[in-house]
């Protein structure tokens, strides 16, 4: 082994662009190593806009699967040192205001939605219910076998999930009576609008005549557990596609607006300022204007951009709540709060 790197150093000295070469190489593939999101100081921030006026940070030694605002606190769901839980963390500090263990089917959190005071996590069999405000447990059903993408929404009196190639329906007031029918050809249920995938894009019915309402060659967005579609009052739909994130018009089709280059998980809609707010791609948080699309930068968090093959890896949230907005990076384990001037 000696003797080898004798040889390697006299060769270099012979040829000094042998050095160079290696030099190069290395650079080369420093390069291709992701780059994490930025690492924020340990203290409590304050981060100057014209929207936010400071806020708090933690770093918990944890893996958020997702995180939900309700009322002014947040919801997550958590896995540490392989157990998993649910949890409130309170607006105003970033402490743990309840914490509940969950066991069995009801662990691997694929997605959360809140109806009044219950919270609902979904998993790949299971679908329970918690009191909000406690972290009681009220109720579980089981929604099939697993393998497939689960995608979990409010829609009426009813608790609609989106279950591989199967739609099923929950009762809000008897979760007992499930059913299910095939999804076929439809993509989504917004109100009183069905909307369908069709071969040239997307035709709408409405449900209550049972009409066509409209089509559209557009092409069809994408209904993934991260980045479900979201209602944008009256008439629009925030759906992600492959241009980016945006608006379909419920009432006439197409896409009213596109924007690119956001972490589509990362996204949250604040009805009280009718505003829209994301993550993009280099960590840059946007404002996005409902009716235009319109962008506005707010804050900065410097850093490099993972490869979009590790989102999976490491997911990125954010939620809004009527006073603040929470941000989390998933490859740091950072959760980040703002507040609203």
């Amino acid at each position: 082994m000696r003797t080898s790197l004798t040889k390697l150093s006299h060769t270099l000295r012979r040829n000094p662009g042998y050095l160079i070469i290696a030099a190069l190489a290395l650079c080369a593939l420093y390069s291709l190593i992701p780059k994490p999101s930025p690492t924020l100081p340990d203290h409590a921030i304050n981060i100057t806009t014209p929207l936010f006026s400071g806020g708090w940070l933690r770093r918990p030694e944890i893996v958020a699967n997702g995180f939900i605002a309700f009322g002014d606190t947040l919801l997550m769901s958590t896995q540490e040192n392989d157990r998993d839980y649910i949890s409130a963390v309170s607006p105003s500090n970033g402490q743990i205001l309840w914490k509940t263990e969950l066991y069995d089917a009801a662990r691997g959190t694929r997605a959360l939605i809140t109806h009044d005071n219950t919270l609902f996590t979904a998993t790949a069999t299971l679908l329970t219910a918690f009191d909000a405000r406690t972290g009681y447990w009220l109720w579980s059903e089981t929604l099939g076998n697993g393998h497939v993408g689960v995608v979990p929404t409010i829609e009426g009196d009813s608790i609609l999930v989106y279950y591989g190639d199967n739609l099923l329906r929950v009762p809000l007031a008897n979760h007992t009576d499930v059913t299910s029918t095939p999804l076929g050809d439809l993509l989504w249920i917004a109100g009183e609008v069905e909307i369908h995938k069709s071969a040239i894009g997307m035709f709408a019915v409405d449900t209550a005549t049972n009409q066509l309402q409209w089509r559209t060659a557009a092409d069809p967005f994408i209904v993934e557990e991260l980045s479900p579609p979201r209602l944008l009052p009256p008439d629009g739909l925030l759906v992600p596609t492959t241009e980016g994130l945006c608006r379909l018009d419920l009432t006439h089709g197409g896409y009213q607006w596109c924007v690119p280059g956001t972490l589509l998980e990362a996204v949250g809609i604040d009805p009280s300022r009718s505003a829209i707010f994301a993550l993009e791609e280099d960590f840059d948080l946007i404002r996005v204007e409902p009716s235009t699309g319109e962008t506005e930068p707010i804050a900065s968090f410097p850093g490099g951009i993972l490869p979009s093959d590790t989102y999976y890896v490491y997911p990125y949230h954010l939620a809004v709540s009527p006073g603040r907005i929470f941000i989390f990076f998933g490859d740091t384990s950072q959760l980040l709060s703002l507040s609203f001037r």
